[in-house]
């Protein structure tokens, strides 16, 4: 097993990056003075620990520095309080703790467990452990009143377990914030009582107007509270801290057997406290049998004393001596000697002492209903876990996540920064949507540096001068002017993350690009029934019907993230069941995807406005090509979503240029006429002498940049395709005036061409764009257009359809 954690090293291989970057985590059991061993067998680990350290020239740690979470009950969270929160080395803790058992545990209050009254009395004076806490937390510059979460990010988060007295359940007391749990806002005094206050030892412990014991019974061993605790901190989400997990100490008070520790008491403590006593150990042999790979791979390890201490009493503060003598037995026998030894091995991998995350300026919380993208979570932490361990990098790292508008790319982000936030001296969020907001950002940057900062180049530039581990993300870089590369802080240090709707801001990735797509099908499923607040169920047929309806809505709505969280919020405000959903949005698609739910945290909203800002890129922009795009963005709307050959543009353009040179036909004419022809888009010149696709590949390229449409390339042919709720958009985004307009110069288009061989070839992708141009409204089809003229264009796209384009070359062709 020794071998297990340098088995890469020796044979050359690849360094896991959990070595030196994942978390630390230290647990600590209750027991009375028997807290001692706890204490001895610590300061083992840390003076081998440092002695190795100092021997390769490095500074000594101490538990506080080296410890991401330390957790504890009763007097292992009393210690955990001073090692984590008050920050002291391990002698440092001991000398207290001797003096804290001795004061305390003295001279008893009561000597007998209950009152003539037959209440439960505390055998020790409660104000004298109040009085030696807060000479502890004196001594050691803080104020007992200080709050436990004073609301500073401290170099180690500490939790201890306590149990509210009128509804027994374990409460944790914690020195940082955890938005999405509920908190109890104590002192560090409050928080040192609450959890040492034994019951039939010390009395209730009052935080604000609730009451407090200790929270022996049930976790005295709280290495399951500190598992649950680090993954509530680190991945909320998915509840499995495994893979983050460097090295998990649990430290036992020492193995007191199965007997009662008083045999004076009456028969229900007896009982009690028999609990309290063997729960220890029943814990540690179920944990580690969830936790054996750990185990094996010397990541785990449980240190308790076997023998000497089973007759010690919770209060017997004379034993200090034996107790010490007990645990230097126990860390004396060969067994203990290796697993300590490869525990060190274990701690001393980390190169350095843990990240503290200072800086934190993301301003949004994650998304309570954030599903799915686990495989993408895990590729981009590895890459990004991988970075942070490169000694000297010589590029900086930079991810770049594209994407349609509502696809989660912001979201993505804000995951990344919570799981990896403590890997990280800061993390910056600047968004870069407009000039003035990212300018505004950085400036921001710079006030959190405590830089003087007269332009937003120098926040910029303090940042890539901070020689501690950074992470910003760019979100919103989507408008297609500005070269994003303005934005980069100069340098190979730190991590970068882009969001953008641009593809082209793939040439910014040196790490990862992530083009974002729809959900899986299972993910869609699960995240449209969490939003519609319908519960999975158990397996049956029921069950199974709920599920075929959520997959035919997540189908109907290509598993788009934002689209389906809408829809779940539809149905849960009882608009309609999941059953009719399909149906109400034939008939309401436009009313359903304009919904806006409260659970959407979108800057958006909802489908149709993320879809809308691109096209308010466009405008914006004073680019030919931005205008061509708004140009050809309704035209493409008219046919199909499936993929649509360019090459018809083209043979619009043959068609026209043929009827441009010939003499126009009558208006009565059913024949396409010169009024057809000018009715084409701007940018299909039919003056020109050839043919010039220049100005339609930039039109495709802008909406492409912004996720708009999709492009293809198949036997050298480029078709461009549409999102089905992109194209829903970009129909009802226009009135009945230019949904006409629209109508009129596409049909144009595909009646123009239909002369043209092209057809022959891409007559199958060609069908289904002309049979939806054919199925509009007749009277969005005729509208203020001459009847003849738009009598004319159904005729040459019937023919079309009927699989006519021999006759429609002849048609066409006598002009």
């Amino acid at each position: 097993m020794a071998q297990a954690v340098s088995v890469d090293r020796a044979t050359g291989g690849p360094s896991n990056p959990v070595d030196s970057t994942g978390l630390c985590l230290l647990s600590l059991d209750g027991g009375g003075v028997r807290g001692l061993s706890t204490l001895h067998i610590l300061k083992s680990i840390m003076t081998r620990l440092n002695h190795e350290r100092r021997e390769s020239g490095a500074s000594e740690l101490k538990p506080c520095e080296l410890f991401d979470l330390i957790g504890g009950t009763s007097t292992g969270g009393l210690i955990a309080i001073m090692l984590g929160r008050l920050e002291m080395d391990v002698d440092e803790c001991i000398t207290a703790y001797n003096r804290l058992i001795k004061a305390v545990f003295e001279q008893k209050a009561h000597w007998t467990p209950l009152s003539w009254r037959g209440q439960v009395q505390p055998r020790f004076d409660s104000a004298k452990l109040k009085a030696v806490i807060d000479e502890v937390i004196t001594s050691r510059g803080y104020s007992p009143t200080e709050p436990f979460n004073n609301g500073k990010s401290h170099g180690c988060h500490v939790f201890v377990c306590t149990a509210a007295k009128d509804l027994y359940g374990i409460t944790r007391l914690r020195s940082y914030d955890l938005p999405e749990k509920p908190s109890v806002p104590a002192t560090i005094s409050e928080a040192a009582l609450a959890t040492s206050a034994a019951t039939g030892f010390f009395d209730p412990v009052f935080i604000g107007a609730r009451q407090f014991v200790d929270g022996a019974l049930g976790v005295n061993n709280p290495v399951e509270e500190v598992e649950g605790e680090a993954s509530d901190i680190w991945c909320a989400d998915t509840g499995d801290v495994k893979s983050l997990v460097k090295c998990f100490i649990s430290i036992g008070t020492g193995n007191p057997g199965k007997k009662a520790i008083e045999h004076n008491l009456l028969k229900f403590l007896s009982q009690t406290l028999v609990q309290i006593t063997t729960e220890t150990e029943e814990t540690a042999k179920r944990f580690v049998g969830r936790w054996r790979q750990h185990f094996v791979q010397n990541r785990y390890f449980r240190l308790n004393v076997e023998q000497g201490l089973q007759d010690v009493d919770l209060a017997e503060y004379k034993e200090q001596g034996r107790i010490e003598e007990a645990a230097h037995q126990y860390l004396d026998d060969q067994q203990q000697i290796f697993r300590v030894r490869d525990c060190v091995a274990n701690l001393k991998q980390k190169q350095k002492a843990r990240t503290v995350n200072v800086h934190w300026s993301v301003r949004r919380p994650v998304h309570t209903l954030f599903t799915g993208r686990d495989c993408i979570l895990a590729s981009l932490e590895d890459k990004i876990q991988k970075a942070l361990v490169e000694v000297t990098p010589t590029v900086q790292c930079r991810i770049v996540i594209s994407g349609m508008g509502g696809q989660g790319k912001s979201e993505i982000c804000l995951q990344l920064a919570q799981r990896l936030r403590t890997l990280f001296w800061g993390v910056f969020w600047v968004d870069v949507s407009t000039s003035s907001l990212a300018e505004n950002g950085f400036l921001d940057i710079a006030t959190r540096l405590q830089i003087s900062a007269s332009t937003w180049e120098d926040g910029r530039q303090a940042l890539a001068n901070v020689q501690q581990p950074w992470m910003l993300v760019l979100d919103n870089a989507d408008d297609l002017d500005v070269d994003y590369q303005t934005y980069f802080p100069p340098g190979s240090a730190g991590v970068m993350v882009l969001t953008s709707r641009n593809e082209e801001c793939q040439q910014y990735a040196t790490a990862d690009f992530v083009a974002l797509e729809g959900l899986t099908t299972e993910e869609a499923t699960a995240l449209l029934l969490k939003v519609a607040g319908v519960a999975p169920g158990a397996a049956g047929e029921q069950h199974s019907v709920r599920n075929d309806d959520a997959r035919r809505v997540a189908t109907l709505l290509q598993s788009h993230p934002l689209a389906l969280i809408q829809a779940g919020a539809y149905v849960k405000r009882g608009h309609c069941g999941l059953a009719e959903y399909p149906r109400v949005y034939e008939r309401q698609r436009k009313r359903l995807l304009r919904f806006r739910p409260s659970q959407v945290q979108s800057r958006y909203r909802d489908v149709y406005a993320t879809f809308e800002a691109s096209v308010e890129i466009l405008q914006a922009s004073p680019t030919e090509s931005s205008h061509d795009a708004l140009e050809l963005l309704p035209l493409l709307a008219v046919g199909g979503p499936s993929p649509l050959p360019l090459s018809l543009f083209a043979a619009a353009w043959t068609g026209a240029h043929g009827i441009r040179e010939g003499e126009p036909g009558d208006e009565d004419d059913l024949r396409l006429t010169t009024w057809h022809v000018s009715c084409l888009p701007s940018w299909i010149t039919v003056g020109a002498d050839a043919w010039d696709s220049f100005r339609l590949v930039e039109a495709v390229s802008a909406l492409r940049a912004l996720a708009l449409v999709s492009r293809h390339v198949e036997d050298g042919q480029v078709r461009v395709s549409m999102h089905p709720l992109v194209h829903a958009w970009a129909r009802d985004r226009q009135d009945e005036r230019r949904q006409h307009a629209s109508w009129v110069a596409m049909s144009c288009v595909v009646a123009l061409s239909g002369g043209d061989d092209m057809w022959r070839v891409q007559a199958r992708l060609l069908q289904p764009h002309v049979q939806a141009t054919t199925s509009w409204e007749m009277g969005c089809m005729f509208g203020s257009a001459p009847r003849a003229a738009v009598a004319g264009i159904l005729v040459a796209c019937r023919l079309l359809i009927d699989g006519g384009w021999i006759c429609m070359t002849s048609w066409v062709g006598t002009y």
